[in-house]
């Protein structure tokens, strides 16, 4: 069973692609985002936990996307 938080993870970066118009823009918001998200996680170990997988499941979702909606 995937993890919700990996789900929420994979349709956030998907969405991001796709407000990016898909292709590699898209791909490389999603990647952006995904780690910018692990990065204040990080910041800020009192109230989030950092997690390099919640990073690869937003970039797998902007690709997702982009591969389905956004066109390569």
């Amino acid at each position: 069973m995937i993890p919700t938080d990996k789900l929420l993870h994979f349709f956030g970066g998907a969405v991001v692609a796709l407000l990016f118009g898909g292709g590699w823009p898209g791909v490389a918001a999603a990647l952006v985002v995904g780690i910018g998200k692990e990065l204040w996680d990080l910041a800020h170990p009192k109230t989030h936990t950092a997690d390099v997988w919640d990073a690869v499941a937003t970039v797998l979702g902007g690709v997702g996307s982009s591969l389905m909606f956004g066109g390569f």
